[in-house]
């Protein structure tokens, strides 16, 4: 009887195996016939395609590059003087992979107020590999320290933090983290637009940021601290100026330079649900694409953390944003 019984298991247990392959593989026909593998596929295909195929440099080869990247470098944009948002950045690479970077923000706000925010980093870098395929180069890079000024508040951010750096250069134009840079010819004095964070950078007397710090949320906090300065007539009009004059050049622009997201949509299609108090209350994307899938959701969920104007007749409003990123 104990054979007989163990027989009989072991044939209900190869069935029901059986039963799981058969199952197993309708499943996959189903999806791969409906295009949801397909999409699934098209997302991973779509978010690493930029990192596959990558071939390791050799010390003489990384030497030579860091050589080749050192210099003073500058890149700017906007006039501090009229613009809603102007950015100066200045970079020094040294051939010793040290790394100085000094950002500075200029934002005037449609009540007057002019609003200066400034990011200072030290760091050091390592080229590590390149696509065969392509001119560009990634470096490791480790930020040792780095600290915010908001107006006269000062404060660190996280030190000893690992990121992925992308450089090309082509003759006298440098291209880091999908921002284009020239050469600096100005007088060396003058290079850093803030210098007195070189004299700060390495304090040990200052706070501590909150996690997260940037300058992104930095300019998103000036913004809203002015926000009843705005004088625009409706509701709609105040989210579409906000959104093209601060939020676009300030958040959206720098997170698509971010080397975070390795694939970025050519454009975006949302549809954001603004309550009376200007807070968001929804964003749909119009698009079903899987395609830069997890860029889509860090902007999704960053739109939500917006603030507009309140509305004057207390009702919730729907906004189309549409916006060509690249």
């Amino acid at each position: 009887m104990r054979e007989v019984k163990s027989k009989r298991t072991s044939y209900i247990k190869a069935l029901v195996l059986f039963a799981v392959l058969i199952m197993v593989y309708i499943l996959y026909y189903q999806i791969n016939r409906s295009g949801v593998f397909s999409d699934f596929t098209a997302l991973f295909d779509a978010d690493f395609e930029s990192y596959r195929n990558l071939a390791q440099f050799d010390d003489d080869q990384k030497k030579e590059i860091t050589e080749e990247l050192a210099g003073f470098w500058q890149f700017s944009k906007g006039d501090p003087s009229v613009d809603p948002v102007s950015k100066i950045e200045r970079l020094e690479l040294i051939d010793n992979g040290i790394v100085w970077h000094m950002i500075h923000w200029t934002i005037n706000l449609p009540s007057g107020k002019q609003v200066e925010l400034a990011h200072g980093r030290h760091a050091y870098f390592e080229p590590f590999s390149y696509n065969p395929d392509e001119s560009a180069k990634y470096s490791e890079a480790w930020v040792i320290r780095q600290l915010f000024i908001l107006d006269n508040d000062t404060c660190y951010g996280e030190s000893q933090v690992l990121e992925l750096w992308e450089f090309d250069i082509f003759s006298d134009t440098l291209i880091f983290n999908n921002r284009i840079y020239t050469h600096y010819d100005g007088e060396l004095k003058d290079f850093f637009p803030e210098d007195q964070l070189l004299d700060v950078i390495n304090r040990i007397d200052l706070n501590t940021c909150r996690r997260g710090a940037s300058l992104s949320q930095l300019a998103k906090r000036a913004v809203l601290e002015n926000m009843s300065g705005f004088g625009w007539k409706s509701q709609k009009e105040a989210i579409a100026n906000l959104i093209d004059l601060f939020y676009k050049p300030a958040v959206i622009d720098e997170m698509v330079r971010d080397n975070n997201f390795s694939s970025v949509p050519d454009s975006i299609s949302y549809t954001l649900t603004i309550a009376f108090d200007g807070s968001v209350e929804n964003v749909r994307n119009n698009r079903t694409s899987t395609a830069a899938r997890r860029f889509n959701d860090a902007l999704i969920k960053e739109i939500n953390s917006w603030v507009f104007t309140e509305s004057q007749d207390e009702g919730t409003v729907q906004y189309l944003l549409e916006l060509r990123l690249r």
